[in-house]
């Protein structure tokens, strides 16, 4: 996921950009946002010599089939990206937004 972030920041005209991922029904949400270049969650640090890089279980919680859990974090996600593309087209159209 944060390659596909770090290959698509710099032609980013959007705030805040949303990616899941998804393995059968569990998901995981991540976030790049402009302003501050960062990826949330954080990058889990590499070690030398053991595996280690692998994304911990606790964020892969959500259950996109669970209506109180995937369900309702893939609708808030869908009603930021809406948000985040208004807001975007219409700073974009009308004046620089610095």
């Amino acid at each position: 996921m944060r390659e596909r972030f770090r290959d698509l920041h710099a032609n980013l005209i959007i705030l805040r950009l949303h990616g899941i991922s998804v393995f059968g029904t569990s998901a995981a949400f991540y976030e790049y946002t402009a302003a501050t270049n960062a990826v949330t969650p954080p990058a889990i640090v590499a070690d030398p010599i053991l595996l280690n890089d692998m994304a911990p279980a606790d964020r892969w919680n959500y259950d996109i089939l669970e209506a109180a859990g995937g369900t309702a974090r893939m609708r808030q996600v869908v009603h930021d990206v809406r948000e985040v593309v208004h807001v975007s087209a219409r700073c974009w159209l009308l004046s620089p937004c610095g």
